[in-house]
C-alpha cells in the first residue's frame, strides 16, 4: 500500500512530454513515512512566459534539489489517500501547493480521475500520463495576473492498493 508521487520543477509539460526525468517519491500508506525518493537532475523546467509555455533553464544547483521535500509529499499522499476514500478507488490526481511569504503551504485538489495504468485497470492504455500540481509562490489573483512571477511544480500522485 503505497502513494507514487512524481515531481519536477515547472509547468506538466515537462514531466508529459519527457523533457525532464522527475522526482520520484514513495510513500507508505499504513505508516505515512516517506519509503523511497529518486531525486533527478532536471535541466529545465516549462515555465509561463508572454502568454505562452516555455522553456527556462535551470541553473545548476537548484537543477538537483528535490522538487518536493519529504514533508509535503506525506502531505500530497494524505490527501490522494483522502481522495482515495472518496471516490472508492485509487486516484490519479492533480493538485497545486501554493507557497506564499508568510503564510502557510495550501494543498489544493485541482482533478482526481481513477487510476488505471499502476492498478493495471483497464480503460487507459499506453504509458502513465502524469498530471500536474502549481507551486505558486504569491496569492492568485482571479485572472492570473501575474503569471511570469509564477514557479511551478509538476506533481502527480497515484494511489496504489
Amino acid at each position: 500500500d503505497v502513494v507514487l508521487i512524481d515531481a519536477a520543477f515547472g509547468l506538466g509539460e515537462a514531466v508529459v512530454s519527457g523533457i525532464v526525468t522527475p522526482d520520484h517519491f514513495v510513500v507508505d500508506k499504513p505508516s505515512g513515512r516517506v519509503r523511497s525518493r529518486r531525486i533527478s537532475t532536471k535541466e529545465c523546467e516549462c515555465v509561463v512566459a508572454d502568454d505562452r509555455v516555455g522553456r527556462r533553464e535551470l541553473e545548476t544547483t537548484r537543477a538537483s534539489l528535490p522538487s518536493l521535500r519529504d514533508d509535503e509529499a506525506v502531505t500530497v499522499a494524505e490527501l490522494a489517500i483522502a481522495a482515495e476514500r472518496h471516490f472508492g478507488a485509487p486516484q490519479d490526481i492533480e493538485w497545486a501547493l501554493c507557497r506564499s511569504p508568510g503564510r502557510s503551504p495550501e494543498l489544493w485538489i485541482l482533478q482526481s480521475r481513477p487510476e488505471t495504468v499502476q492498478s493495471g485497470s483497464a480503460g487507459r492504455s499506453g504509458s502513465q500520463v502524469p498530471l500536474c500540481a502549481e507551486i505558486i509562490p504569491m496569492q492568485l489573483s482571479p485572472l492570473l495576473e501575474s503569471l511570469q512571477s509564477i514557479q511551478l511544480l509538476c506533481m502527480k500522485a497515484i494511489v496504489m492498493d
